[in-house]
């Protein structure tokens, strides 16, 4: 039994979720409010870190957990499954997975809460919408001290917003690099040949809370939804989607947030793929000439 802890609106437990998602496990979620997940984790696991991932097992009649938490860490541990090694397939996976989840990570949600926490009701719907039970009632009746203590703590206004924003444009240009002058989602991240893995993971949910993927494309972790968006909003990150790295982040997600990596087809060996082929039997294809070339 799996449970994942988090801040439903978090871009690092949409991170942790998909990667859950694309293994095709079964987990449930609980779900807390920015800030006031503090006092649940710390008394639990004793860290303010989410996601945190519980798994709970019976042995001789005894009842074991096993607690993981960090987005990283959940990726590394899922990926010692071998059905599971498709996470990382090589070293790069592995590093661009870790540096995508760092200060992109941080300088995407500043962008995105600085279009966010500016209106009481959308910050609402975002941070508290998502939750059950009581966890909503405590955050409904803290909302305003939250809203506060969260502008104050990401430093919500211009300077902050202009600065991000050139940081994560900038990093976005970089990707569009790596990717090359392929069509967009005929390569992933951890390089030619390589099949999607944690490296894509880890970018398309650092950058999906501003580049805003199609609502029936999450799962229960929903951030932005550019319809809830001034039109000012809009404008400025429509910029970032336009761009092809946030492009291949919107193609990932339609076609990869929902579907369970190991139950893709894969196609026969062959020594070119038409260009018609779709791009996950592309690289299926070369990783299994590469691997008969080793031999």
């Amino acid at each position: 039994m799996m449970e994942l802890v988090t801040i439903p609106a978090s871009h690092y437990c949409e991170k942790a979720r998909w990667a859950l998602d694309a293994c095709g496990l079964k987990y449930t979620e609980s779900g807390y409010a920015p800030l006031l997940h503090w006092a649940a984790t710390r008394r639990r696991f004793g860290t303010r870190l989410v996601p945190v991932l519980v798994e709970t097992s019976k042995e001789g009649g005894e009842t074991r957990e096993s607690v993981t938490p960090d987005s990283s860490a959940i990726l590394q541990r899922l990926s010692q499954v071998p059905e599971h090694e498709w996470l990382y397939p090589n070293e790069r996976a592995r590093e661009l997975e870790a540096q995508l989840s760092g200060r992109l990570g941080v300088h995407t949600r500043k962008l995105a809460y600085c279009h966010v926490l500016t209106s009481w009701r959308l910050a609402y719907k975002i941070l508290v919408g998502p939750l059950t039970g009581l966890q909503k009632v405590l955050a409904t009746l803290l909302f305003p001290l939250l809203l506060q203590a969260l502008r104050r703590a990401f430093q919500v206004g211009p300077a902050t917003e202009q600065r991000s924003f050139a940081l994560v444009r900038e990093m976005l240009d970089e990707v569009s690099e790596m990717l090359g002058d392929e069509p967009v989602g005929s390569r992933f991240l951890a390089g030619p040949c390589m099949p999607f893995s944690a490296a894509d993971i880890a970018f398309c949910s650092m950058v999906s809370i501003v580049v805003m993927p199609e609502p029936e494309q999450w799962t229960s972790g929903r951030f932005l939804n550019r319809y809830w968006l001034s039109p000012e909003s809009t404008s400025r990150l429509e910029s970032l989607r336009a761009t092809k790295a946030g492009q291949f982040v919107l193609h990932c997600y339609a076609n990869y947030r929902l579907v369970r990596i190991s139950q893709l087809p894969e196609a026969a060996p062959a020594s070119e793929p038409a260009l018609s082929t779709p791009a996950h039997l592309i690289v299926h294809r070369c990783v299994k000439t590469e691997r008969v070339a080793a031999r």
